[in-house]
């Protein structure tokens, strides 16, 4: 059976969510009605949407939009992440319509200058979500 999540159940009222934290196992897969991304700060394991499998790793970053079905099998030791989790009403609809529209990929391999400013930045949003 797969999973659904709701906003309700995962997001505050402000309508983000920024975490750290170290995944481990396999969540099976789901959907939710909210967007989702994480940042793959260590570990390895596979990720699939939507039927694509992809092997985590360092300075991966993943995006899943409602209509994204997905799964994660981390490998022993875990995968510190970071999540982020938010509502469509914290950005314009075509905003976020635009932005998934021109994604061809739901992981995205960072390079390591990148990857640091793409931490710093989420080190950020999680600082202003607590």
């Amino acid at each position: 059976m797969i999973k659904h999540y709701t906003k309700l159940q995962k997001i505050p009222e402000i309508g983000i969510s920024v975490l750290e934290k170290t995944i481990y196992g396999e969540y099976p897969t789901h959907w939710h009605d909210f967007t989702e991304i994480e940042f793959i700060l260590s570990g390895s394991g596979k990720y699939i949407i939507d039927g694509k499998q992809h092997e985590i790793c360092e300075n991966m970053l993943f995006f899943m939009t409602p209509v994204n079905f997905h799964s994660v099998k981390v490998s022993q030791g875990g995968a510190k992440i970071i999540n982020v989790k938010f509502s469509e009403s914290l950005c314009a609809g075509s905003t976020l319509f635009s932005l998934a529209a021109q994604k061809k990929e739901n992981a995205v391999m960072f390079s390591q200058n990148d990857a640091l400013f793409l931490r710093a930045l989420l080190q950020q949003m999680k600082d202003a979500c607590l």
